[in-house]
């Protein structure tokens, strides 16, 4: 009996995130926040070496060269 008295509410939860953008937000049943994705920042010696040979993309990349 305790599991018919489950089923109901499991039924309305499924036809509450009926929209598909509610149901991209929640995702995996909604347990796991949405974050930005982030950029790594390099390591000390990435950057070290990058000043040494010198970063062949530093113009393709404006952000990077306010940055350093």
């Amino acid at each position: 009996m305790a599991l018919a008295s489950v089923q109901p509410t499991r039924a309305a939860h499924r036809q509450s995130i009926s929209s598909p953008i509610e149901v991209s937000l929640a995702g995996e049943g909604g347990q796991r926040p949405v974050s930005p994705p982030r950029r790594r920042r390099p390591s000390r010696r990435r950057r070290f070496l990058g000043q040494v040979y010198g970063d062949p993309f530093a113009a393709a990349r404006p952000g990077d060269a306010a940055r350093n």
